[in-house]
């Protein structure tokens, strides 16, 4: 009752707001007369009225990291539409000791909820994944602490909740663990700077990145015709932690590889991914959502090779009459045109030279 009285905001808010009425019936004398109706027309005023002078207070919490919802349980009704997320902190212990592993939400976390006892916060996927980050923040119930500045949300009244200041911060009743696989978002391709950058729906541990796992190939499908394809041997990834996106810069060998493959990586439209589960895994070990080979994703993006190769070494037999170039990426043997090149006896523009003709 006395929360259907709180959620009528134009009801019981002052004497003003405060009337009586009484049913026939509703109390007897000690002999059995019944009290004489009081109606709704002619409510009896109170006579003494005290408004309601309590600041709330949060009881419990919770927090299930699968779905990104936060729950604040008061012990009053509040207005919802007062919340401010932005003066919650999840840290990871009671008194704010660790000052690493702690994180202030945003703005963008905001709620649904009716004005109630209870609150849901619908912590924002931004939030979410900085939260994940955190390697020592809501992994475990234990690591799992709340404070909040009385600007987070007002009851009814309007009346600010009670601060819960961060060296006195308040573990959550109740923790559900991330155990949703993550999946990639997109990938893109640069054969410009030799680098592959994929994008996760959630943050991803980095360190359990199984580069040769991953599979280039230049259809959808592995059972195309023509199908191209190159598995990775490694390549080092930017940053090395923890991210929701990372560039993965790939070896010399499979970028040259890459590049004697016509047909695969020079488009969009020709460069496509797989890989198993065991490629890469979350911050809570869940790994991630494999893409078969025969439907495998496209490059969101694809950015071509616009460096000219350079020429770097030069090897002269006479006795075989071979002429070895070196260049510093691979090189399309059947574009080569003989006629470019001369055979000078010094750098000076006016030294003997050859023009080979074939």
């Amino acid at each position: 009752d006395i929360t259907r009285i709180k959620l009528l905001t134009g009801l019981a808010t002052s004497k003003a707001t405060s009337f009586l009425s009484v049913q026939a019936g509703a109390v007897k004398d000690i002999v059995g007369n019944s009290v004489q109706a009081v109606a709704t027309s002619a409510g009896k005023p109170v006579t003494l009225f005290e408004a309601d002078s309590t600041a709330p207070s949060l009881t419990n919490w919770t927090l299930d990291m699968n779905t990104g919802k936060l729950g604040l349980t008061f012990d009053d009704v509040m207005k919802q539409s007062s919340l401010r997320a932005e003066f919650i902190t999840l840290q990871a212990d009671s008194t704010n000791t660790d000052t690493i592993n702690r994180f202030k939400l945003r703005s963008g976390s905001t709620t649904s909820s009716p004005d109630g006892y209870t609150i849901v916060v619908d912590i924002s996927t931004s939030d979410l994944n900085q939260v994940k980050q955190l390697s020592g923040l809501a992994t475990s119930l234990a690591n799992t602490f709340l404070s909040m500045t009385s600007q987070t949300i007002e009851d009814l009244v309007p009346l600010a909740v009670s601060a819960l200041v961060p060296s006195r911060a308040k573990q959550a009743a109740s923790y559900t663990k991330d155990s949703t696989s993550p999946q990639l978002s997109a990938f893109n391709l640069s054969l410009a700077n030799g680098k592959l950058t994929l994008e996760f729906n959630e943050a991803v541990n980095i360190s359990s990145l199984k580069a040769s796992d991953l599979t280039l190939q230049s259809a959808s499908s592995s059972a195309a015709a023509g199908i191209k394809s190159l598995t990775l041997t490694g390549g080092t990834a930017n940053p090395a932690v923890t991210a929701v996106r990372f560039d993965l810069t790939l070896v010399k060998a499979d970028l040259d590889q890459l590049t004697k493959l016509i047909g695969l990586g020079t488009l969009n439209t020709n460069t496509f991914v797989t890989f198993p589960s065991t490629m890469i895994s979350d911050m809570q070990a869940n790994q991630i959502v494999a893409i078969a080979s025969t439907a495998a994703k496209q490059a969101s993006t694809h950015l071509t090779d616009q460096t000219k190769p350079t020429l770097q070494d030069v090897s002269l037999d006479l006795d075989s009459g071979r002429l070895t170039l070196t260049f510093s990426e691979t090189v399309h043997a059947q574009s080569l045109n003989v006629r470019g090149i001369d055979i000078r006896a010094s750098k000076s523009a006016g030294a003997a030279s050859q023009q080979l003709t074939g």
